[in-house]
């Protein structure tokens, strides 16, 4: 993940999503090296909510981001390469998939600082 991160820079059409999943993928990594509860744990007892949840919240989210966006007065456009069709709002509609991982990292990031601050993490 770290390598494509450097990639980037050099073929960014095709490894423009890594920039959402490597932070994701090298948190979740540095997790599985030291022992520790990741946001995986679960599945093996066929409990899915906690990769569920901040998905499908992600998502729920961004519609409504990308709705509050197209018409506001400074607002953003997207250029995703490959996918410049069948548009919600700005947003093409493959480019609402990114918003799953979004919602990954979002959940990863949070919980391994709340385990810095002494929270308990994954309950």
């Amino acid at each position: 993940a770290a390598p494509s991160l450097g990639a980037i820079s050099i073929y960014p059409n095709f490894l423009f999503s890594m920039l959402w999943v490597a932070p994701f993928l090298i948190i979740t990594g540095i997790q599985l090296l030291c022992s520790e509860t990741t946001l995986f744990s679960d599945l093996q007892n066929g409990d899915w909510r906690m990769v569920w949840l901040p998905a499908l919240a992600a998502l729920f989210c961004g519609f409504f981001w990308e709705l509050w966006n197209v018409n506001s007065l400074a607002h953003w456009e997207y250029s995703v390469p490959f996918v410049q069709r069948f548009h919600i709002f700005e947003m093409p509609i493959l480019g609402y998939a990114g918003y799953l991982p979004f919602g990954l990292e979002c959940m990863v990031v949070s919980l391994m600082f709340g385990k810095v601050m002494g929270e308990e993490g994954y309950s």
